[in-house]
């Protein structure tokens, strides 16, 4: 994607409420982005980190900063789901499909008893399984996947 398919994909998303929600802050976005576009951070060990915050305008910067994280959304047939981009509690930290339930109950120990199912990201490896009653899904990675790719993002209100 061209930055200026970049841009206008953001701009696009900023209308479209929960959808920029969850595509930017909890799967696409990680807070590194923000602070390297703010000059708070120097380097994140990814070789696009130097490119992709210099594509993006202060309103951009300001517009992902705000979003909420993580973000949790009434899911027809699932109810309570969270949307993160590692864990609930965190941004970069990792859990994969073979943690310890141990480490599962750790990572989502802070979830209201409502929340059954939780979409997560960060290691790019799709998976999905059961942990401590709750419903895990790693749908994996479109742009730089890990094993099998995924199928990527869908919006089911079209």
């Amino acid at each position: 994607m061209t930055a200026s398919a970049e841009i206008a994909a953001i701009e696009l998303l900023e209308v479209s409420s929960d959808c920029a929600a969850i595509e930017h802050r909890a799967f696409v976005v990680p807070f590194e982005l923000v602070e390297l576009a703010r000059g708070e951070a120097a380097d994140v060990g990814d070789a696009i980190a130097p490119w992709a915050p210099k594509q993006l305008s202060p309103d951009h910067v300001d517009w992902l900063a705000g979003l909420p994280y993580p973000v949790t959304l009434t899911v027809d047939g699932f109810g309570e789901v969270v949307f993160c981009h590692a864990t609930p509690r965190d941004d970069q930290e990792v859990v994969v499909v073979d943690s310890r339930l141990e480490r599962w109950a750790e990572v989502l120990g802070d979830l209201p008893p409502e929340v059954m199912t939780v979409v997560c990201g960060h290691t790019h490896m799709p998976f999905t399984r059961l942990a401590n009653t709750r419903q895990i899904i790693n749908p994996g990675s479109v742009g730089m996947p890990y094993g099998p790719r995924s199928a990527g993002p869908s919006r089911s209100d079209r």
